[in-house]
């Protein structure tokens, strides 16, 4: 929950944002890009559940605040944090 942490969440929902119109591309970038893998399609199913979820509980919000969100919340997952 840095300054830092949630700051590079923010920049890289911008860049997922421009890279792709389709959640579900942005989803599997999301994951390439901070967990270096793809997600699975459970992994892809959640994610949109979870970035619907905040569409619905923000109404009309700058769509890049749910994908920060996301990112962060992969970024704070002990995949990201630990080396197994």
């Amino acid at each position: 929950n840095s300054p830092l942490v949630v700051r590079e969440a923010g920049a890289l929902a911008g860049r997922i944002l421009k890279a792709s119109k389709q959640d579900s591309a942005r989803m599997d970038a999301a994951y390439v890009s901070i967990l270096d893998r793809r997600p699975d399609a459970d992994e892809i199913d959640k994610g949109l559940s979870y970035i619907q979820s905040l569409r619905r509980k923000w109404g009309d919000i700058d769509e890049a605040k749910a994908w920060q969100s996301f990112c962060h919340a992969l970024m704070a997952s002990n995949e990201f944090i630990y080396v197994y």
